[in-house]
């Protein structure tokens, strides 16, 4: 079995370990990796990256060809039994790979974009050209995944319409309270949205960044922002808790007898 684990942005990518480790202690091998292009803020900064949520799947898609293909115990995987996680943008990764298609125009500007303060002004016709150069990017689906856990997925770009040819099963995930532009009710809107119910899960007290592995002190000192967690949430226990359930999901949908048809 494999999994595949995309880095929510550039500057979080050890963040991830812990869900990477407790599907490894499963049996499972774990392939992550960092996404060209992309930066922490997908858009209104000047490094801004928004070409980077069409090629995101591409990258996925690339990674589990040279798993297969070229990774030298690539004899070892079965390519009938891949799964995907993702969280944030990387949750917006797995549902477009999966099937999903997103509409960027759905994709509010952020206050310090310049549509926001100067709709008609130069930067903001840039960043307009730059919105119709990824609407016309075509976007990749990799039908070789057979299941996927969904965490606070960057979820405003879908509806109905755009999720109506995804059919993998998934494990959706929302945080209490969302956050860094994801909200509890854009999440629940995928899970109406969905044409099969997924497994709906709700990490109770938690914050966007509660899917992110628990900070050391230094982490907490150099970034509060997403280290810091509401009352009452203990990171350290949820994720003991979630890392299980992931493993659990991709163990029941994974098994040798859910995908014994020929490869």
């Amino acid at each position: 079995m494999a999994c595949a684990l995309p880095t929510p942005q550039n500057r979080l990518s050890r963040r991830r370990r812990p869900a990477a480790e407790a599907l490894a202690d499963a049996g499972f091998v774990v392939a992550a990796i960092n996404h060209s292009g992309d930066s922490y803020q997908v858009r209104g900064g000047p490094n801004d990256s928004i070409a980077a949520l069409a090629t995101r799947t591409t990258d996925i898609r690339r990674l589990i060809g040279h798993m297969l293909r070229q990774w030298p115990a690539h004899v070892s995987l079965d390519d009938r039994r891949i799964g995907f996680y993702g969280f944030s943008r990387g949750g917006y990764t797995g549902l477009v790979l999966i099937g999903a298609r997103p509409d960027f125009e759905r994709l509010p500007p952020l206050p310090s974009s310049p549509c926001a303060s100067a709709p008609q002004g130069l930067a903001c016709a840039g960043m307009r050209q730059r919105f119709r150069e990824l609407l016309a990017t075509p976007l990749v689906h990799d039908t070789r995944i057979k299941a996927a856990v969904i965490a606070d997925p960057l979820s405003t770009v879908f509806d109905a319409e755009g999720l109506k040819n995804v059919a993998t099963p998934i494990q959706l995930w929302a945080s209490a309270y969302g956050g860094d532009g994801v909200t509890p009710e854009s999440v629940a809107a995928i899970r109406r949205s969905l044409p099969t119910a997924p497994d709906w899960r709700l990490a109770d007290k938690a914050g966007h960044f509660g899917f992110l592995a628990p900070c050391s002190p230094a982490q907490l000192a150099s970034g509060p922002g997403i280290c810091r967690d509401s009352p009452g949430f203990d990171r350290i226990a949820f994720h003991a808790a979630f890392n299980a359930e992931i493993v659990a999901f991709f163990q029941r949908h994974l098994a040798k007898e859910r995908v014994a048809s020929p490869r």
